[in-house]
């Protein structure tokens, strides 16, 4: 089953990718590895869920925003790859969160996203490395940013 067929039957679509919000790439290919730049949980110009998580935003919101992010990064691998026959398996995540200073779950806001990439890849290529923290702030006030490395065939 393609990556594809496993986003259709999970009732997914993906967004058109994001344009960078500033000087640099949405996606850097490097000998079977892209290095996907940070993504914020936003269609064009309009973000899912802006604020801190714990403050404005619900947990269950964060771990929604952190779906979205993610669909971004496959959407931008779509645009660099040509498709998303090439991608193999999500290598590492790493996902920082806007949060009021006494929510501590963290890592719950990025289980969204990793439950995702599990559902997607399945148990064994769904398996990735994972780093969150907490931040002050982001741009556009969006309440997390997530960036990845993804294993892809040359």
């Amino acid at each position: 089953m393609t990556l594809e067929d496993r986003l259709a039957e999970l009732g997914l679509q993906l967004p058109p990718p994001s344009a960078p919000g500033g000087l640099y790439a949405p996606v850097v290919l490097h000998r079977g590895v892209a290095w996907v730049s940070g993504q914020l949980p936003r269609r064009g110009d309009l973000l899912l869920h802006p604020g801190r998580v714990g403050a404005e935003v619900t947990l269950e919101q964060g771990q929604e925003a952190a779906r979205f992010a993610f669909l971004l990064v496959l959407a931008a691998l779509r645009d660099a790859l040509g498709g998303l026959g090439r991608v193999r398996q999500v290598l590492r995540l790493e996902v920082h969160v806007r949060a009021h200073e006494s929510f501590t779950q963290l890592s719950l806001v990025a289980d969204g996203a990793s439950s995702l990439i599990r559902h997607l890849f399945g148990p064994d290529a769904g398996g990735h490395a994972r780093t969150t923290t907490g931040a002050h702030q982001l741009p556009r006030g969006a309440c997390l940013e997530l960036d990845a490395v993804v294993a892809v065939d040359d």
